[in-house]
């Protein structure tokens, strides 16, 4: 989740946590429901104002047992929009009938997740959603992470039973962002993946060749190198690449 989507998902949860309180307050402090009336009213009449041009759409867990709502956010001003019950397609169909023509026409991206409900209820609604829907890097990135771990615990069981140790300890270096290397520690995370050879490695490899595409400014130029670590993904006979990429590749 970005930085706007979880301040407005933590502000989501604001709005719902404090009821129980609120209605232990209501005895000493009553507000007539008219007042609260208007006020919601004149909000919603700014709002209707202001169109909004990136919504983020995430699915937020609450309480416990796993409880989770889905909540669409306004990118640009971290603010809520829509909250609503579950993360079923229905629970996002929702926020979309309620928006009139030209508010979703000004609608110039969505970010969310690779979650197929939230994905068929954009593109039934929004017009365009095609062009308009933002897979966040957070979550590639998260997806990326848990293909490299994967691969790695499945390699460190062989390599243990070899006896050969390369891969003790090494969990979190291939999970961290290169930049928080110290110098001397990035150089021989490299040398480990030059001279092994290990299929965690290439798997590494293939992560942070995802991660370039998004230093790419021109949109041409960023699908050359998609398409590039594409087919490389898919020679590399490794099934939680191959996996990843054709997930990818399908959104």
């Amino acid at each position: 989740m970005s930085g706007p989507q979880k301040a407005a998902g933590f502000e989501a949860m604001g709005t719902i946590r404090p009821i129980g309180r609120a209605r232990i307050r209501r005895e000493g402090r009553k507000r007539p429901a008219s007042h609260q009336a208007r006020a919601v009213k004149r909000g919603l009449a700014r709002r209707a104002l202001t169109p909004t041009r990136q919504l983020g759409i995430d699915e937020t867990a609450f309480a416990r047992h796993h409880r989770y709502v889905t909540v669409v956010t306004d990118l640009e001003r971290g603010r809520v929009l829509y909250v609503a019950d579950d993360r079923g397609r229905e629970s996002l169909d929702g926020f979309w009938t309620q928006q009139p023509a030209p508010a979703l026409a000004a609608i110039e991206a969505v970010a969310m997740d690779m979650w197929e409900p939230y994905i068929g209820s954009t593109r039934a609604h929004l017009p365009a959603a095609e062009q308009k829907i933002v897979f966040d890097k957070f979550h590639i990135a998260q997806h990326a992470n848990e293909a490299v771990d994967r691969v790695r615990r499945q390699e460190h069981r062989v390599l243990h039973g070899a006896g050969r140790d390369w891969l003790v300890g090494t969990k979190f270096d291939w999970l961290r962002h290169p930049a928080r290397f110290t110098p001397g520690a990035w150089r021989q995370f490299l040398t480990l993946v030059r001279r092994t050879k290990l299929k965690t490695g290439r798997v590494w490899v293939f992560k942070e060749m995802l991660m370039a595409v998004f230093e790419y400014v021109y949109p041409g130029a960023a699908q050359r190198h998609f398409d590039s670590g594409y087919a490389w993904a898919l020679r590399s006979r490794l099934a939680p690449i191959r996996h990843l990429a054709r997930m990818l590749r399908r959104h």
